[in-house]
């Protein structure tokens, strides 16, 4: 089953891929396969993104997802990553309402981008996470 699979697999509600040893090499791939409109909950928590990860996660968000529950803790989100992925999320209608980051490496910047985001339209978020 190769990556292109996961396109048919327009039925999943949630995907848990949380410690995989997933890198920056396969995690883009996954995340541009992952196209279905269904998928309301997303565990990428404990994989390496890196700004390619972030990058596919951001475009996967600015096409309309349903997405309402994402977990990317210990993923080594950066402060660059979290300004790129929240100044998408607060651009384009998004379902989110819980994210986790749990990151302490959070900047100015990306405390900007996220206080933009929350005080955006698009904003549903019931929790976050940036512990």
């Amino acid at each position: 089953m190769g990556l292109s699979s996961l396109q048919s697999l327009t039925h999943l509600d949630s995907l848990g891929l949380s410690d995989n040893r997933l890198t920056s090499v396969p995690l883009p791939s996954i995340i541009e396969h992952l196209s279905f409109k269904s998928l309301m909950t997303l565990d990428l928590s404990c994989n390496v993104m890196h700004d390619p990860g972030v990058v596919a996660l951001a475009a996967f968000f600015s096409n309309r997802t349903v997405l309402e529950d994402v977990d990317l803790s210990s993923c080594g989100i950066t402060c660059a990553d979290v300004t790129v992925l929240f100044s998408v999320l607060k651009v384009y209608s998004n379902r989110l309402e819980e994210c986790r980051l749990s990151s302490k490496l959070i900047d100015e910047q990306g405390v900007h981008s996220i206080w933009s985001y929350l005080i955006s339209e698009y904003c549903h978020l019931v929790m976050l996470d940036l512990s």
